[in-house]
């Protein structure tokens, strides 16, 4: 069994299109107020290896909007809670560099492990007009590259192929079959 700790159910069904064996625990961990994902997700390991002995995946995924100097990075969440999609939009217009790139960054520590091994995934893209209220979080502002949508208009079934937390949950997967750990 591997323990997916996440409140999002969205996220959950995300990773489970790469590792179904998933199970999710939706407890609070604390965040520590950094923009390093990766020290990010250590120490939320950390954290909640104190909940489970299991192996378990942590995440975090963040926006990095060029045009901001890469914020808000892991503090993506705080600033959608202030701002919205909107006013992200018109932040990153009024900067004259709409360029983003999309990083999830996993943390995975093996049964009765301390040592999280880390795996990243990330996209590039733009900062579009918020094309619907559908999706979650920024979705609906961030549009890779080479596609005429943002995750928010594609959908799950189809965001699942180019989110780089597939990207980065693939590389987990390939890791977890490397060592047969599933």
């Amino acid at each position: 069994m591997i323990v997916f700790i996440t409140h999002s159910k969205n996220k959950l069904l995300e990773a489970q299109a790469v590792l179904p064996e998933l199970e999710q625990l939706n407890i609070n961990l604390p965040e520590i107020q950094t923009l390093d994902p990766f020290k990010l997700v250590k120490e939320k390991a950390t954290a909640a290896r104190q909940h489970s002995q299991d192996a378990l995946v942590i995440e975090d995924t963040s926006l990095y909007i060029k045009g901001l100097n890469d914020l808000p990075g892991t503090l993506t969440y705080w600033f959608m809670q202030t701002l919205g999609s909107e006013k992200m939009y018109e932040l990153a217009v009024k900067t004259g560099n709409r360029q983003a790139s999309a990083r999830t960054v996993v943390a995975y520590l093996a049964k009765d492990s301390d040592s999280p091994i880390i795996f990243e995934g990330s996209i590039e893209g733009e900062i579009v007009q918020p094309s619907s209220e559908a999706g979650y979080g920024w979705d609906n502002i961030f549009q890779p590259y080479g596609l005429n949508e943002t995750y928010a208009s594609m959908g799950h079934d189809l965001k699942v192929n180019f989110s780089m937390r597939s990207i980065a949950f693939q590389k987990l997967k390939k890791y977890l079959d490397y060592k047969k750990l599933r």
